[in-house]
């Protein structure tokens, strides 16, 4: 259902389709994080009034949880409005492991040499999402209530 949603036709990418749709995706992520960063105190949910990010601080934030190392230079929840935290926060979490795993499991069918595809990038981060990441989320979550 998902997949339909999405309009994902599941067919089989070359490398280099895959290679492109990551490189793409993570870049409109990206860019849409900035933005969000840059414009949050013009956005809604945001009930403290936290004025927007400087230029060279939201790069790095948002470049940080793209890349998965997470490196925080403020003060994070005096720094960030609600609507930053949800989307851009938690969203690159799940997506920056998303997308790692799935170049991960792109690597490794090219190594095995089962065929001269990869795979399809789109459909490997809604698998990895709904099967690996969201259920480990909600048994941590409980664990933790």
């Amino acid at each position: 259902m998902i997949y339909r949603i999405c309009r994902i036709n599941r067919e089989d990418m070359h490398w280099k389709t895959y290679a492109l749709n990551l490189l793409m995706t993570n870049a409109v992520m990206i860019l849409i994080g900035y933005l969000v960063l840059r414009l949050q105190g013009l956005l809604f949910l945001n009930p403290n009034g936290i004025a927007s990010m400087e230029e060279s601080l939201s790069f790095n934030t948002i470049i940080s949880f793209m890349t998965n190392t997470n490196l925080q230079h403020y003060a994070g929840e005096s720094g960030l409005s609600y609507l930053s935290q949800t989307l851009v926060i938690i969203f690159m979490m799940f997506t920056s492991a998303a997308t790692g795993y799935a170049a991960c499991m792109a690597f490794i069918r090219g190594i095995t040499g089962t065929g001269k595809d990869m795979g399809n990038f789109y459909e490997d981060m809604i698998r990895i999402m709904t099967r690996v990441l969201i259920p480990i989320s909600i048994v941590i979550a409980l664990i933790l209530v």
